[in-house]
């Protein structure tokens, strides 16, 4: 999973080595993961990532579908998200645009994502869950 994060050019920080929180596609090896960090009743979407060979087959949206759905069944009202490439996607989903600074800051903290590369040009989105 790690090489499928670096190759999507996505950070590997934070991901833990049990994979909790970190659903994924399974097709002759890795095809595609998702994170899901949480804090409180709120969660981050992060590293969405298909390997090359498996995308517009459905398993992004089968992802972030399912990701939505466990925060739900686990309580979350408040689902985040910051991006580089795919705003236009989530906004599938109903994701909004949202200043930085609404994104809760145990929630940047606990996943590590903006020390380790999220960019201030980062699309931020939320969700209500």
């Amino acid at each position: 999973m790690h090489e499928l994060l670096k190759s999507s050019g996505l950070p590997a920080t934070g991901v833990p080595e049990s994979l909790e929180g970190f659903p994924v596609a399974d097709f002759s090896g890795v095809a595609g993961t998702i994170g899901i960090e949480r804090s409180g009743k709120a969660v981050l979407l992060r590293s969405l990532a298909v390997r090359p060979d498996c995308r517009k087959s459905g398993i992004a949206a089968e992802l972030v579908e399912r990701s939505l759905e466990m925060a739900r069944e686990t309580g979350a009202r408040e689902a985040y998200l910051l991006t580089s490439t795919a705003d236009k996607y989530m906004q599938r989903w109903g994701f909004q645009y949202i200043e930085r600074s609404r994104i809760p800051a145990d929630l940047l903290k606990r996943s590590d994502l903006e020390a380790a590369c999220c960019p201030v040009s980062s699309s931020c989105m939320k969700l209500e869950l």
